[in-house]
């Protein structure tokens, strides 16, 4: 039995000042993954970027999914069985549309042509009702004491109760280990040299 801690909280609603922060705290955790350096190689600019769309996701995840967070710290954003697909008209009542604008357009085709891939290997792996992880992100002087773990728990719980899986794709293999201790395996890996990433996508079967 998975139990989760009374700070971990789900959140429905946020202020645009928490948005940012949390944005701002996905940035520093991301700023050294393998898919945003590739989307973003210019390091001076890569955190505002990212902070932009990471605002954005964190829109996305309280439009269209569950979103969990842990006093700022951390930040798990799924999106539930039926809702796991991310469709044009979601991401445009989300604000997505101005991704092109803020983030960059050069961007944009990078991380649209990986993208692709994702989706494919979505459907293919995870075809039946599941639980998808669309972020998870810990502040960096907070990671490696288990909270990451703490923010999932809660939907874990919840996929277990209802015997459904739960989905994922990384481009960082400290991710991979992670999600390992977790109860996820590597469904599907692999690199795209035209990228020159690498990729994993991970299942967690019910307990």
């Amino acid at each position: 039995m998975i139990s989760t801690p009374s700070f971990i909280q789900r959140v429905t609603n946020l202020s645009r000042e928490q948005v940012r922060d949390l944005a701002g705290m996905f940035a520093r955790a991301f700023q050294q993954d393998p898919l945003f350096v590739h989307a973003l190689p210019e390091e001076h600019t890569r955190s505002p970027r990212l902070k932009k769309l990471f605002a954005l996701n964190i829109r996305y995840g309280l439009l269209f999914g569950e979103v969990y967070h842990a006093a700022q710290q951390g930040l798990a954003i799924w999106l539930p069985p039926g809702h796991t697909k991310v469709t044009s008209l979601r991401a445009l009542l989300a604000g997505m549309g101005r991704v092109p604008f803020e983030v960059g357009l050069r961007a944009v085709l990078r991380l649209g042509r990986l993208n692709t891939l994702s989706e494919r290997l979505h459907e293919r792996l995870a075809g039946e009702p599941h639980w998808y992880l669309f972020q998870l992100g810990v502040d960096p002087a907070r990671q490696g004491g288990g909270l990451g773990g703490l923010l999932l728990s809660p939907v874990l719980a919840r996929a277990d109760a209802m015997s459904m899986p739960c989905y994922l794709e990384t481009n960082n293999p400290r991710a991979v280990r992670f999600y390992q201790k977790l109860g996820f395996q590597v469904a599907a890996e692999g690199r795209n040299a035209a990228l020159n990433l690498s990729y994993w996508a991970m299942r967690r079967e019910s307990r």
